[in-house]
């Protein structure tokens, strides 16, 4: 899937939140437990494959929307798009 401009700032900006988190240990810096990140790894890592990300965890649904990422309800939970 091939990403316009904007979508790939976010992409890059997103990616960096995800290493400061994983790689610096900035977890409470961002508000969020370890495993809303290892969900937030996972969702992040569905969008750049090109498929959507899901998550019915509320938070995860707030970091990405926060990023200004497209969200749909879908089922108990939502869709994640870039």
């Amino acid at each position: 899937m091939e990403f316009n401009n904007r979508q790939k700032k976010r992409l890059l900006k997103t990616n960096a939140i995800i290493e400061d988190i994983f790689d610096n240990g900035n977890i409470k810096k961002y508000n969020i437990t370890t495993m809303e990140a290892d969900v937030i790894a996972r969702v992040y890592s569905n969008i750049v494959m090109g498929n959507s990300g899901r998550t019915i965890n509320g938070r995860v649904k707030e970091f990405f929307e926060n990023e200004g990422y497209k969200i749909k309800e879908d089922g108990i939970g939502w869709k994640i798009n870039v």
